[in-house]
């Protein structure tokens, strides 16, 4: 969605009608960063992680929001639960490959497993990029 002021009130009707849906309240999060609401981003994320404990992508935006706040040990906590938690994936990853098939079937797979990661990371930085952008645009807020 390209209007951020339009995004607010569906996503916090998502949530009213399904607290459970952790995109929503990363979504929320985000905006609320973007909108200059450091704290009420906080909330939303911290929501998120408790409802999906091993989202990198949650972590890793409550860690660098810790940052922005000057939170230092709690930022370094959710970094570490980053790394901990991408490791955790590759590991599982690279194990699956160790033991498929014959080395040219494990290379093929590792080739077609590694490109969604890499479409998801590029994606989620041009969606977090152009909700910035927007939000910047709609709320005169600067990062």
């Amino acid at each position: 969605m390209s209007n951020p002021e339009a995004a607010l009130p569906l996503i916090k009707k998502a949530i009213q009608l399904d607290p459970k849906i952790e995109l929503a309240h990363i979504d929320l999060g985000i905006l609320y960063v973007d909108a200059g609401r450091r704290e009420d981003a906080l909330g939303e994320l911290k929501v998120a992680a408790q409802l999906s404990p091993n989202d990198v992508n949650v972590h890793w935006r409550l860690a660098r929001l810790y940052r922005s706040l000057g939170r230092k040990v709690e930022a370094n906590s959710e970094f570490k639960k980053t790394k901990n938690l991408t490791k955790a994936a590759d590991d599982s990853v690279f194990s699956k490959l160790r033991n498929s098939g014959t080395k040219r079937n494990r290379r093929k797979e590792l080739r077609t497993r590694s490109k969604p990661s890499k479409w998801h990371a590029l994606i989620t930085r041009f969606a977090a990029s152009t909700v910035s952008r927007h939000a910047n645009e709609h709320f005169g807020c600067s990062k």
